[in-house]
Order: C-alpha cells, then sequence, then structure tokens
C-alpha cells in the first residue's frame, strides 16, 4: 500500500494564499471589526432617525415660540382663543371644523 502525500495542489484555487487573506480580510472587515459594515449600517439610520426628530423638534419650537410671543404681545386675546376664556357678560359659540371638510 502506497502512502499519498498532500499537497495544496490537491485545493485547487484554495491554496492561494492571497485569496485566503484576502477572505479572511472581508469576513473580520463585515462582521468582527469595530467599524464593521454592519455596525455603520446601525449607525447610519440611527443618524437618519435623529435628523428627523430634530427636524419635528425644530418645527414645534418655532410653534411653541409664536405661542409665547403671541402670549406675550396679547394674554387677553390668547386666553380666549386657546382656552375659551369670556367676560361675565359675554357668551362664547364655540364652532368646529371638521378637517374632512376641507
Amino acid at each position: 500500500m502506497k502512502k499519498t502525500q498532500f499537497t495544496f495542489d490537491d485545493l485547487g484555487i484554495l491554496a492561494n494564499k492571497y485569496l485566503i487573506c484576502f477572505l479572511f480580510f472581508l469576513v473580520w472587515v463585515i462582521f468582527f471589526d469595530s467599524r464593521s459594515v454592519i455596525r455603520q449600517r446601525s449607525l447610519k439610520q440611527t443618524i437618519t432617525t435623529l435628523e428627523r426628530e430634530l427636524e419635528e423638534n425644530k418645527v414645534k419650537f418655532d410653534l411653541a415660540v409664536q405661542q409665547q410671543l403671541d402670549l406675550e404681545q396679547n394674554p387677553e386675546s390668547y386666553a380666549r382663543s386657546e382656552y375659551l376664556m369670556k367676560k361675565d357678560n359675554e357668551t362664547v359659540f364655540v364652532i368646529k371644523t371638521n378637517p374632512k371638510d376641507k
């Protein structure tokens, strides 16, 4: 019985040390690195969500600043419109519009 010796030629293309190093590097970068592709994608989604929330908060802030200015300029008018306050000898009629009608 003759023993056959194992050689790298038996592996074919996997014997190429550059290909093995490249595949190892690729797997390392995609999965294990601290700046991995998966982590970068997750961080990109987080940034997009935070930017969207920032825009929404800017709109809310602008509305709050406008309401503060209205309150400072004419507190009586603001109280009447926002809180339906009235004087003793007045009657207030509230007319609500349906947003679907517009």
